[in-house]
C-alpha cells in the first residue's frame, strides 16, 4: 500500500465507525425512551473501609479484653486462696483448740494422778507416823513394866531378907521355898511379859515392815505415775508430731492437687479463648472481605449506574439536539428543566446526608454511654424509622459493631434522641422518614 493511501486509511476507518455508532443510537432511541426504568432511589450507604489504624485498634481492643480477662482469672484465683486459706486456718484452729484441750485434760490426768499418788505417800507417812507413836507407847509402857518388875523383884528379895532374918533358921526353908515358889512365880510372870513383849515387839516390827513397804509401794506407784505420764506425754508429742506430718502432707497434697487443677485450668481457658479468639478474627476477616466484596460490588454498581446515566444523558443530549430541529427551543429548556430536577434530587440527598452528620449525629453522641466493653473503634449502621416531627418510632442495627452492649447502647442513644432534628426544607425532611444512620462515636 502507497505511504499516503495508509496514511488516509485509519481516519476514514474510525469516521466509518463513529458514524455507524451514531446511527446506531439513533436507531435505538425510541426503544430507549419506552423500555427505561423510572430513576433507581440511590440509599445513601457510609461505606466502612477497614484499614490497618482499625484492625491495630481491634487487636487493641482483643488484648485490653484478654488483659481484663486475665485480670478477672487472678483476681478469683487469689479470692480461692484466700478462701482456702482461710480454711486451713479454721480447720488449724480447731486442730490446735482440740489439741490444747487434749492437753488439758492429759494434764489435769497427770496433777489428779500425782494428788492421789501424794495422797497415798501422806497417808502411808502418816500411817508410819502413828505406828512409831504406838510403838514410842508401847516401849515407855515395856520400860514401866520393866521397872516395875524391877522393883517387885527387888521388894521380893528384900521381903525374903527381911523373913528370913524374922523367922529365924526354923522358917528359913519354908521362907525360902515361899520365897523361891514366888520368885518362880516372878520369873514365869516376867518370862511371860517377855513373851508378851517380845510379841508387841514382833507385831511391831512387821508393822514398821509393812509401813516401809506401803512407803516403798506409795513412792514406787509415784515413780511409775510419773513415768507413765512421761510416757504417755512423750507419745501425744510423738502423735501429735505424725498428725502434724500428716496433716502438712495433705496440705501440700491438696496444694499440689489444686495448683495442678489451677494450671489445667488456665491452660484450658487460655486454649478456648485462642480458639475463639482465631474464629473471631477468622469471621472479622470473612466480615472484612464480605464487606469488601460489598464494597466492590456497589463501587461496580455504581459505575454502571454512572455509566448509564452517562449513556442515557448522552442519549438524551443527542435527542434533544435531533428534536431541536424540529421542535426548537421549547423541547430543549423541558430536557434543561428535568436536568435540573435530577440535580435537585441529587442536592437534597447531599443536604440531607450533611444535616445528618450536623444536627442528628450530635446529639445521638451526646447521649450515648459508653459500656463497660467498648473500645475505641466501633461502629454499627442503624435503620431509623421516623414519624412527622422527628419522633423515632424504631431503631434498629442492621451491620452489628461485633459487640452486643455497644450495639444496645447505639439503639438506646437513637431513642433518647427522639425527637430528631428535622429540616425545614420538606423535601430534604422526607429523606428522614426510614434511613441508614451510621454510628461511630
Amino acid at each position: 500500500m502507497p505511504p499516503r493511501t495508509k496514511a488516509m486509511g485509519w481516519p476514514l476507518i474510525l469516521s466509518l465507525l463513529f458514524h455507524s455508532f451514531l446511527f446506531l443510537l439513533f436507531a435505538l432511541n425510541f426503544d430507549i425512551n419506552k423500555t427505561l426504568p423510572p430513576p433507581v432511589e440511590v440509599e445513601l450507604m457510609q461505606a466502612v473501609v477497614v484499614d490497618e489504624a482499625q484492625m491495630q485498634a481491634e487487636q487493641q481492643r482483643l488484648k485490653a479484653l484478654e488483659e481484663e480477662k486475665r485480670h478477672i482469672a487472678e483476681e478469683k484465683r487469689q479470692a480461692e486462696l484466700a478462701a482456702l486459706q482461710k480454711a486451713q486456718a479454721e480447720i488449724e484452729a480447731k486442730r490446735q483448740a482440740e489439741l490444747e484441750a487434749q492437753r488439758a485434760a492429759e494434764a489435769e490426768a497427770a496433777q489428779k494422778a500425782e494428788e492421789e499418788a501424794k495422797r497415798a505417800v501422806a497417808e502411808a507417812r502418816q500411817r508410819a507416823e502413828d505406828e512409831a507413836k504406838r510403838q514410842a507407847e508401847l516401849e515407855a509402857k515395856q520400860a514401866a513394866q520393866a521397872e516395875a518388875a524391877r522393883k517387885a523383884e527387888e521388894e521380893a528379895q528384900r521381903v525374903m531378907a527381911a523373913a528370913r532374918q524374922k523367922a529365924g533358921a526354923e522358917a528359913k526353908q519354908k521362907a525360902e521355898a515361899e520365897a523361891a515358889r514366888k520368885a518362880e512365880e516372878e520369873i514365869k510372870r516376867a518370862e511371860a511379859e517377855a513373851r508378851q513383849k517380845a510379841e508387841v515387839e514382833a507385831k511391831r516390827q512387821a508393822e514398821l515392815e509393812a509401813a516401809r513397804k506401803a512407803e516403798e509401794d506409795a513412792k514406787r506407784a509415784e515413780a511409775d505415775a510419773r513415768q507413765k505420764t512421761e510416757e504417755e506425754a512423750k507419745v501425744q508429742a510423738e502423735l501429735e508430731a505424725k498428725q502434724q506430718a500428716s496433716a502438712e502432707a495433705e496440705r501440700q497434697a491438696e496444694e499440689e492437687a489444686k495448683r495442678r487443677a489451677a494450671t489445667a485450668k488456665r491452660k484450658a481457658e487460655t486454649e478456648a479463648k485462642r480458639k475463639a479468639e482465631a474464629k473471631r478474627l477468622a469471621a472479622l476477616e470473612a466480615k472484612r472481605e464480605a464487606e469488601a466484596e460489598e464494597k466492590r460490588l456497589a463501587e461496580e454498581e455504581a459505575i454502571t449506574q454512572a455509566e448509564a446515566v452517562a449513556a442515557q444523558k448522552k442519549t438524551e443530549e443527542d435527542r434533544l439536539r435531533q428534536q431541536q430541529a424540529k421542535e426548537g427551543l421549547k423541547e430543549q429548556l423541558e430536557a434543561e428543566q428535568r436536568a435540573e430536577s435530577a440535580k435537585s434530587e441529587r442536592n437534597f440527598e447531599q443536604e440531607a446526608a450533611k444535616w445528618a452528620e450536623r444536627k442528628i449525629k450530635p446529639k445521638v453522641t451526646g447521649l450515648w454511654r459508653k459500656t463497660s466493653t467498648s473500645v475505641s473503634g466501633l461502629s454499627c449502621k442503624i435503620r431509623v424509622t421516623t414519624l412527622p416531627g422527628g419522633a423515632v418510632s424504631d431503631a434498629r442495627v442492621i451491620r452489628s459493631s461485633g459487640d452486643p452492649a455497644f450495639d444496645r447502647s447505639a439503639e438506646t442513644a437513637v431513642l433518647k434522641a427522639s425527637p430528631l432534628p428535622m429540616p425545614d426544607d420538606a423535601k430534604v425532611a422526607e429523606a428522614f422518614k426510614t434511613f441508614n444512620f451510621d454510628f461511630k462515636p
